[in-house]
């Protein structure tokens, strides 16, 4: 058994990073005095990446003649040019093709406008190139902790250097095992990688990974399941990594005798990119591969309780979008759906663009799998069919999106007799409200999946 992503090498890291009895893992990335040197390094690439420039064009200019005219050329050609690159950018994710419902902040494409201004520097701009090259590297860098600011997937130094949560083993590897590993006398949890793809479906999904707790080996204990998806873009390891997802379940068992529901994180996309809208459409099957594939290739892999109706699917973003289309549409496969940050509709692009992509342009189709047409017609009918479902809404305080989506989703769930949640953490549509959520919402799933006091108490000390 290994790691997870090489924690032996990250504690040794640790140690040695402490300068003046200051941790430097534990700087943050995300807090406001993060903001400031982050948006200073930006200011620092545009302002002094466009002296260059400047200095390169007004060397030249007093010699005149066809050599200060291409420098000047060049010069307009990097200015352009990285306009041109965070424009266009700018257009491809706000208007067109707009692959993903989440608004991209504005203030990402300034620090990709640095970064092209520099780059292309490098490129065109002759002398000083070594400076221009320095100013690169930092704006790449001041970019992506840019992006960090608003999606928060490392909130500190530490998080590129995860600590030894639990280990990481093949499937293959996990079955062969009796009981669970020890550290320092103590049973710890695994995460397992599972090869999960679909059956019914023929979904060539990505493996899966679940955190399996020390309790899974106990005598009589079936624990409930968890389902994860992450967003798109993202893969289904992004609960276990930027999710934290490991830390929040082992922490939730230390105070319940190392009873968790067993959580497993798999593919809702097929790809990192890819949106298929949570529907069967014509080449990904996703619905049928989460309602009906996912659960009994779970119950095939695990020995966990069998009854569907404990269990829960939650996700983030596209994922939490997801895990309640799953629900709307299939209520028998989980008695439980929790979105976090989720989108009104589940859309591929505009709802045109999904409607003919998924649904061969057929409206009548994409309407009768739309969650808030599903509770409408529940509603409407009287209909009997979730009066045993329950539902939890998280949003970030500052995604108002999210929040009227949930607001309006929660308003018609309730009518169509689910029992619903709905809440706001600080935050926007980031990591930092999907990791506090989780951590807020776990006592909730795991008591809808029998996991109570009493119970974690009378299974502490089973083997």
């Amino acid at each position: 058994m290994v790691s997870v992503w090489g924690a032996a090498s990250a504690a040794d890291l640790r140690g040695s990073c402490i300068i003046g009895g200051m941790n430097l893992l534990r700087i943050s990335l995300v807090d406001q005095p993060a903001k400031i040197v982050i948006w200073v390094l930006v200011f620092l690439v545009i302002t002094l990446s466009l002296a260059l420039i400047i200095r390169s064009v007004r060397k030249v200019s007093a010699s005149g003649g066809k050599e200060a005219r291409w420098v000047r050329i060049r010069a307009w050609a990097i200015v352009l040019g990285a306009a041109a690159v965070s424009g266009v950018a700018c257009f491809a994710f706000e208007v067109w093709p707009n692959p993903y419902p989440d608004e991209v902040p504005w203030w990402i494409f300034v620090g990709v406008f640095g970064a092209m201004l520099a780059l292309l520097g490098v490129l065109l701009l002759r002398g000083k190139r070594w400076a221009m090259a320095l100013l690169a590297v930092v704006g790449v860098v001041s970019t992506y902790l840019v992006a960090n600011l608003t999606y928060q997937e490392h909130p500190n130094v530490a998080s590129f250097f995860p600590s030894h949560v639990a280990e990481k083993v093949t499937y293959q590897e996990f079955s062969t095992l009796s009981r669970p590993p020890e550290r320092a006398g103590e049973p710890t949890g695994l995460i397992v990688k599972v090869p999960l793809a679909g059956t019914s479906s023929h979904f060539d999904a990505r493996d899966a990974f679940a955190y399996v707790p020390p309790a899974y080996w106990r005598r009589g204990v079936q624990l409930p399941v968890l389902v994860l998806l992450s967003g798109s873009p993202g893969s289904p390891d992004n609960w276990f990594n930027s999710g934290d997802a490991a830390t929040i379940a082992r922490d939730y068992g230390r105070e319940h005798g190392g009873v968790t529901p067993l959580m497993i994180s798999v593919d809702g996309t097929g790809s990192t990119f890819d949106d298929p809208a949570c529907s069967d459409g014509p080449t990904k099957k996703i619905h049928t591969y989460l309602a009906y594939d996912v659960p009994a290739l779970i119950k095939d892999k695990f020995h966990v309780n069998p009854d569907q109706k404990t269990w829960a699917i939650a996700g983030l973003s596209y994922g939490g979008t997801c895990a309640l289309h799953v629900v709307a549409n299939a209520p028998d496969s989980y008695g439980m759906f929790v979105d976090f940050s989720g989108s009104y509709e589940a859309l591929a692009g505009s709802k045109k663009q999904t409607i003919d992509k998924i649904f061969g342009g057929d409206a009548a189709r994409f309407e009768q799998t739309n969650p808030a047409s599903i509770f409408r017609k529940a509603a409407k009918d009287r209909s009997p069919r979730f009066r045993h479902t329950e539902g939890i809404f998280v949003a970030g305080m500052t995604d108002s999106s999210a929040q009227q989506a949930q607001n309006k989703l929660a308003d018609l769930a309730r009518r169509a007799s689910v029992k619903v949640s709905v809440t706001t953490v600080p935050g926007g549509h980031s990591y930092g409200v999907w990791r506090r959520a989780l951590r807020l919402v776990l006592p909730d799933i795991a008591a809808h999946g029998g996991i109570t006091e009493t119970w974690s108490s009378e299974h502490a000390g089973e083997r």
